[in-house]
């Protein structure tokens, strides 16, 4: 059974924010400014808690849409859905929700430079311009009225330079 987790670190960041608490049961927020290492360092330790229960974690690296998440998958082969489901809440509670929380509240949302040229590009094939100032998804979103050409050029955006990506996500 391969499933793909989502939205572990929600969907818009707002800098500086301080203080958010720990989901219950979960790690406090973490001290200083939680940077990708330290995302990364919670994201190895949640895999590792997976393991233990026979739940593979498959990393699919940084999301281009907007960088306040990783692409993350499991597999877990011998167990339910609903046993994955139990196991992955339990270690996500414990050791990302709250560095993934804090990590959008202290990052500024920035799509890879090579997906917003392409949805650029693809965007401009249909008649459609923009500033040259958009940085990430929101900043299309208010460019773009309507958003259908937009969810378009994203997805096949994304999908030709990440063909490797199991899933792209964009509002």
């Amino acid at each position: 059974m391969a499933l793909l987790l989502g939205g572990l670190a929600g969907c818009s960041s707002q800098a500086g924010g301080a203080g958010r608490s720990a989901p219950a049961g979960g790690e406090a927020r973490p001290t200083g400014k939680v940077t990708d290492a330290v995302y990364e360092a919670a994201v190895d330790r949640f895999a590792e808690c997976l393991a233990a229960e026979g739940i593979e974690l498959v990393n699919e690296g940084w999301d281009p849409v907007d960088h306040e998440k990783m692409v993350l998958r499991y597999s877990a082969p011998a167990k339910s859905a609903n046993e994955v489901g139990k196991v992955t809440t339990k270690c996500r509670t414990a050791h990302l929700d709250a560095v993934a929380a804090a990590y959008t509240e202290d990052n500024a949302s920035l799509m890879a430079p090579d997906l917003m040229t392409a949805v650029r590009d693809c965007l401009a094939e249909k008649g459609i311009g923009l500033s040259g100032r958009e940085r990430n998804p929101q900043d299309l979103l208010r460019a773009v009225p309507g958003g259908d050409e937009l969810r378009t050029c994203v997805h096949a955006s994304a999908a030709r330079l990440y063909p490797e990506l199991s899933t792209v996500a964009f509002p």
